[in-house]
């Protein structure tokens, strides 16, 4: 749902606009608000916060356009469109200045207006869908970086159960198996493999393992080299390629498949996001 202001002196003509908008936009607004003087607009966004605001320009007081000024600083992210009855190059010019999204003249075709108003909210989902992505990966980034200390902590003895069991057979084994995954989570590696690095049975270490981790070592190897797959994005310039390889996927087709189950998003989309984000932070 969306808000939306229509400020403008005449009576006449935002009872005009706002007749458009309810029947022939029925059930996209939150509020319509109206306004008969720019201070009027500004006090009502400063309250309402609306996500589009149509503004005349030639209104008593404060005009249209140091109205529009005045809201870009309380909320930068509200879409403009001006209507107004004068078509002057200068009006025009400033409009532009401002990244009004729409500069229409009166009177005002429902056509047109509809037209200009969804434009504005193509825009508006667009920004808001991207901060949801945004808010996604940043949780998403945050349980991984916790699952991540927790496994480092684990292969260096460093959790409470560890401190505890250092003399178990079963700790010294999960170790033994984890420092072998931090190690070699890059090569073709097999539950075989590390079962014959830890002396035992593969069926009897996947047993061993999953009830002392809670997870199959499959399992475990795929987070450790999905995290790792993250590190690399988000601290090096290497290819999605070179990643998938470094981390021990040689096929990057199911490699980005395999990222895209874990993470919701495709390596190049997890690169793009983060950039996005840093972008957004400087």
């Amino acid at each position: 749902m969306y808000r939306i202001l229509v400020a403008d002196d005449e009576p006449l003509e935002v009872r005009s606009l706002i007749y458009i908008l309810s029947s022939r936009m029925s059930g996209i607004f939150e509020s319509i608000e109206s306004a008969y003087t720019g201070s009027e607009a500004l006090e009502k966004c400063r309250i309402s916060r609306p996500d589009i605001v149509l503004m005349d320009i030639n209104m008593p007081g404060l005009n249209g356009l140091d109205a529009i000024k005045e809201i870009k600083k309380i909320n930068a992210g509200t879409e403009f469109i001006i209507t107004t009855a004068y078509d002057y190059f200068e009006y025009a010019a400033d409009a532009i200045r401002l990244e009004v999204r729409d500069y229409l003249l009166k009177p005002v075709r429902a056509a047109t207006l509809i037209s200009c108003v969804n434009k504005s909210i193509q825009k508006i989902d667009m920004i808001r869908n991207s901060d949801i992505r945004k808010k996604e990966l940043e949780q998403r980034y945050n349980e991984a970086a916790k699952e991540l200390s927790g496994i480092r902590k684990m292969i260096s003895g460093l959790t409470p159960d560890n401190r505890t069991e250092k003399n178990d057979d079963c700790s010294i084994i999960i170790n033994k198996a984890m420092q072998y995954m931090e190690k070699y989570y890059s090569k073709d590696i097999t539950l075989d493999d590390i079962s014959r690095y830890v002396n035992l049975s593969s069926s009897y270490f996947s047993h061993m393992y999953k009830a002392q981790t809670g997870t199959s070592f499959i399992d475990s190897l795929i987070n450790l080299r999905i995290m790792k797959a993250k590190e690399f994005i988000m601290t090096s310039e290497m290819s999605i390629k070179e990643i998938s390889v470094s981390v021990g996927y040689y096929d990057q087709n199911y490699f980005s498949k395999l990222f895209r189950k874990m993470t919701g998003f495709s390596p190049s989309e997890y690169k793009t996001t983060l950039r996005n984000m840093t972008a957004g932070e400087v």
